[in-house]
């Protein structure tokens, strides 16, 4: 069964998050008893009054390890090799992780913490976080529940809420128990899938073929389609009658990529106006044949819709005839002439002039037969489009053909195609944060490639505002304050406990005295910056020179020696405009300032001597 290694972002996603979740949840319940919602939960749980408890004490079996064992064999059974082996080592990697964690966490079980516990099962061990049954059982489901059809798989996630609910019943397990049980599945199941690989696009063409048969569509040869396929498993069919088509698969995982991708959007980009992420795979593929639909109508050359179908797991499968074009990527630039440029670009005017976006004109997306350009996979296409999502639209393109076909050559053919103002509504979105990951590559591998379809758009469009857009809503430089202010915070933070101290010190001293401190400790600040300003032959301003001297001695509590005090006074005076050697003078990086504060030029750096000298 063909399987990839590469971890999906939907198998990232589940890794962190299981993982987090578990760390956090172990941490409380090794250091809190069990509080009061905790007690009266089990106590409601515990006493399940008539015949519902012993039919829960059967079904608790289905968390035992022996039912590892069944399950698999049932696998094996239903010549589901593959199944068999992902359930031995989730169940395993479950049972087993669970009892690290028992004897990590050390939580005792609920008759140490209430006297009234009902045991309507024998309980042994110590321990009881996490559940070792509800771990298993939610591995198991994990594992299981992608192989079965939509239905089954309610059963499923009943049984592990049914087992779950047993152990507490039993009176084995709390439910925070329960709960890191459940992340310890959930954990198992994640790192199978981790240690195995994905399931490749082998497993569902047996699949595949008995749907395109219920759709009247006989196939003779099924092919996976290698390249490069976000979001999609795509397959080559060749019909009894000789007929070629292109069928693109949808799944639950690539749902769940599509919502980590456009969240990481959202949260990253400002108004980037994504569709709303998907909730079936049937959605996802409704969108697209709808957008094919209308582009066709538009006269937008794109490979002809047959149909659409949903399989018994819950795959979404798109049929289109198969264009036996080359991806754009694949042609250099002798093959991208004039006629194929103007041709591209006339069937993205013929989309804008729809109202649509396609929203990823990458390389892979745009198909050359002879001198004919096809738009394929409409998938996160929008419609209606704004005129900033296709300005954005074409951001994309132009950096697709300027690439192998020169600046020049492509911002001629857009303008022939689209016109000179749609061209020139591009000249805010020329950043690299717009572009597609292959688009980004693109622009790695030509320097000053953005920067002169910048300049030629611009002296084609004279007269247009260049000012580029405000489009990443988080930073590096955003990330980087947040952690320096985290810092800042553990740094501080035990010295909070002084304050109330210093304070009351101040209040019962002297009032005179205290005034007296007060302004002598500001005076060293403005007699610093009077140096470092004398210094600098009053080329710098005096109030501002005050406030970097505020500054120097707060970073001077964080960086050893002065130094960041020195560097900060440094690069301020580098701002002012100093030259680098009269704003960083070599006495200033030599230990002679430990001796003779005098021979340092920094006035942060020459108070803090003096004191520490007691000169000061």
């Amino acid at each position: 069964m063909p399987r990839t290694h590469r971890p999906s972002p939907a198998l990232v996603f589940s890794l962190t998050v299981s993982a987090g979740l578990l760390a956090a949840v172990s941490l409380w319940a090794r250091h809190r008893p069990p509080g009061r919602w905790e007690r009266d939960l089990f106590a409601l749980v515990n006493q399940i009054p008539g015949p519902v408890g012993p039919a829960l004490v059967l079904v608790m079996q289905l968390g035992a390890y022996p039912a590892v064992l069944v399950a698999a064999a049932g696998a094996v059974a239903a010549r589901r090799i593959g199944l068999a082996r992902d359930l031995l080592i989730a169940g395993n990697l479950a049972y087993w992780s669970a009892v690290l964690c028992k004897a990590l966490v050390a939580r005792e079980r609920p008759a140490a913490f209430l006297a009234d516990v009902r045991f309507h099962d024998t309980v042994t061990g110590r321990f009881g976080y996490p559940s070792g049954h509800v771990s298993v059982v939610t591995a198991l489901a994990v594992v299981l529940a992608p192989a079965l059809p939509a239905r089954p798989r309610g059963l499923v996630w009943l049984a592990v809420a049914a087992v779950g609910t047993a152990r507490i019943y039993v009176g084995a397990h709390l439910p925070v128990d329960v709960l890191g049980g459940f992340l310890v599945g959930w954990l198992a199941a994640s790192l199978t899938r981790l240690i195995v690989g994905d399931v490749g696009p082998g497993e569902s063409a047996g699949r595949l073929r008995q749907v395109l048969l219920g759709r009247g569509v006989e196939v003779a040869e099924l092919t996976p389609v290698p390249g490069d396929a976000r979001g999609s498993r795509p397959w080559q069919v060749t019909t009894t009658d000789g007929r070629r088509l292109f069928v693109k698969v949808t799944g639950g995982r690539q749902r769940d990529a599509d919502w980590l991708y456009k969240l990481y959007r959202r949260l990253r980009y400002r108004d980037i106006a994504d569709e709303p992420p998907y909730v079936t795979a049937k959605q996802k593929n409704e969108h697209e044949a709808y957008l094919l639909l209308l582009a066709e109508r538009a006269g937008v050359r794109t490979p002809a819709l047959v149909t659409t179908a949903v399989d018994a797991v819950g795959d979404a499968l798109l049929v289109q005839e198969f264009v036996p074009g080359r991806p754009l990527g694949a042609l250099d630039a002798a093959e991208l002439g004039p006629d194929v440029l103007d041709d591209v670009c006339r069937q993205v005017a013929r989309l804008h002039r729809a109202g649509l976006a396609h929203r990823d004109l990458r390389a892979a997306n745009v198909l050359i037969t002879d001198s004919s350009a096809w738009l394929v996979d409409l998938g996160f296409g929008t419609e209606p489009a704004s005129a900033d999502q296709q300005a954005r639209d074409l951001v994309e393109l132009l950096v697709t053909l300027a690439a192998p076909a020169g600046v020049r050559p492509a911002v001629d053919a857009a303008i022939r195609q689209l016109g000179a103002g749609p061209v020139a509504d591009t000249l805010r979105w020329l950043q690299p944060a717009l572009l597609s990951r292959a688009g980004r590559a693109l622009v790695e591998a030509h320097p000053g490639l953005l920067a002169d379809l910048h300049d030629e758009i611009a002296r084609r469009c004279p007269g247009r505002q260049d000012r580029l857009a405000r489009v990443v809503r988080i930073t590096r430089r955003d990330v980087f304050l947040l952690v320096m202010l985290g810092l800042l915070v553990h740094f501080l933070l035990p010295q909070l406990g002084r304050v109330r101290a210093a304070l009351h010190a101040m209040l019962h001293a002297d009032p005179l005295a205290v005034a007296g401190a007060l302004l002598a400790s500001a005076a060293t600040y403005l007699l610093s910056a009077l140096v470092l300003r004398s210094a600098a032959a009053g080329r710098v301003p005096l109030g501002r020179t005050v406030a970097v001297q505020v500054a120097a001695s707060f970073v001077n509590r964080l960086a050893p020696g002065a130094i960041g005090g020195a560097a900060l006074s440094v690069r301020y005076l580098r701002q002012q405009g100093l030259p680098v050697p009269a704003a960083a003078p070599p006495s200033r990086w030599t230990g002679s300032r430990a001796s003779s504060p005098s021979a340092c030029c920094c006035p942060s750096c020459c108070r803090s001597c003096a004191v520490r000298a007691g000169t000061w």
